[in-house]
């Protein structure tokens, strides 16, 4: 029969096959083509299709042909950008058609209106820290959460006010609560709940408390969890130090 697509090498008896990805072109973007720092941190494709870069100096915005970069000068609230979560309208902010796009940054958070900044520090605001890791949407009540090195915390952007927040000092008895501070990333899994991943282990958050903590005791390759990943078909991809893990709601795999 027909052998699938891709690039095949006879060696020694051997057939290796490369993936039909490895034969497209790359192409390289440092500053010399615009981008604002070659540390890139986080990735966000826009409604409109442009994309938005979370740099060591700020952010970069690609349209296809050139670069928009946007710093401190610019209004944004720290000059190193973590994260970057989108909640916009119909065709993007770019398009003015409304919402927000939302940048974690070392000093602060900003949301982005198409045309301004606005910042959120913990100065002014009930943000827990603002040195912050993380940003995430909930897909279904629109909430925005914010992760940082000192919990993390709810914000309601249609009332424009903190929700709750958590951290771990709020252990009571026989209660789970955060495994530590650090927010090194949020996902959602298909129930609606969401997912924390901290310097300590997994943590979820249903109807408002913490009620499933996973460390390396129930399978974990590190207790360091720096991102979560949640698939199509309900399992749960946890990145740590240690390697990578998968969690189909009752059992850890180590892959």
């Amino acid at each position: 029969g027909e052998l699938p697509d891709g690039i095949y090498i006879l060696m020694n008896n051997v057939d290796l096959q490369f993936a039909p990805t490895k034969k497209g072109t790359w192409k390289t973007y440092t500053y010399l083509e615009g981008l604002a720092n070659g540390n890139i941190n986080d990735i966000y494709v826009s409604l409109d299709g442009s994309i938005w870069l979370a740099t060591d100096n700020g952010i970069s915005h690609y349209d296809g042909k050139d670069f928009e970069n946007f710093t401190q000068a610019d209004g944004l609230a720290g000059k190193a950008v973590r994260a970057i979560c989108g909640a916009e309208k119909d065709k993007g902010v770019q398009g003015s058609a409304g919402g927000y796009i939302w940048f974690a940054t070392d000093n602060g958070v900003s949301g982005y209106d198409g045309k301004k900044f606005k910042n959120l520090k913990a100065e002014d605001s009930n943000l827990l820290s603002n040195n912050v890791l993380s940003v995430y949407r909930h897909l279904g009540t629109g909430d925005i959460w914010f992760g940082t090195d000192s919990g993390v915390t709810q914000y309601i952007p249609r009332a424009d006010r903190f929700g709750i927040y958590i951290q771990k000092e709020h252990r009571q008895q026989n209660v789970a609560t955060l495994p530590d501070n650090q927010i090194n990333g949020i996902s959602e899994d298909r129930n609606g709940a969401l997912w924390f991943a901290t310097a300590g282990g997994a943590a979820r958050l249903q109807n408002k408390r913490i009620d499933r903590v996973l460390t390396t005791s129930d399978g974990l390759p590190d207790h360091r969890v720096n991102t979560i990943y949640s698939a199509p078909d309900g399992t749960l991809w946890f990145g740590t130090e240690g390697g990578v893990a998968s969690y189909n709601g009752t059992k850890v795999n180590r892959i």
